[in-house]
């Protein structure tokens, strides 16, 4: 409803992770977005970038159409707790965690994880973007398994 120009940035088509996703994902090389090998950083002024990570202390509470949102700054298997942070603290970037604990509730479960996916948090992203309700996005992207429900 809402398009949004997408960037697979620092994204080599020679490298490992390029060949997975060519592997796993049916039409990978016919996506629709830009992809290149140029680092975020670089590609953008470092103003307008600000960095999604579950670590941050600031909520999103909106999206800005001037800004570019980093998210699976790290695409790693295993999970390093405030390193995307720390990366993005380093070059002054500003980081934002998604509004779950405003609008989700922890369920009755032992496990509960505020990390997502990246295709969960584009999800959500984009849900937002064109519905403009944090509820409604929050609820179709994040997967039941994590421990959250929406809020009565």
């Amino acid at each position: 409803d809402t398009p949004a120009h997408v960037y697979f940035a620092g994204f080599d088509k020679n490298g490992e992770l390029y060949q997975e996703c060519i592997q796993k994902i049916d039409g990978f090389e016919k996506y629709q977005v830009e992809m290149t090998e140029v680092p975020v950083l670089e590609l953008f002024d470092t103003n307008d970038i600000i960095y999604l990570t579950p670590d941050a202390t600031d909520m999103l509470e909106e999206l800005d159409k001037d800004k570019v949102y980093v998210i699976g700054g790290i695409v790693d298997e295993s999970v390093i707790k405030n390193l995307s942070k720390q990366r993005a603290d380093a070059a002054n970037i500003p980081t934002y965690r998604l509004p779950i604990d405003r609008y989700m509730r922890r369920k009755d479960q032992i496990h509960f994880s505020q990390i997502l996916a990246i295709n969960q948090v584009f999800e959500i992203l984009v849900t937002y973007l064109s519905s403009k309700n944090w509820r409604a996005a929050l609820s179709r992207g994040v997967p039941e398994r994590k421990g959250y429900v929406l809020k009565d």
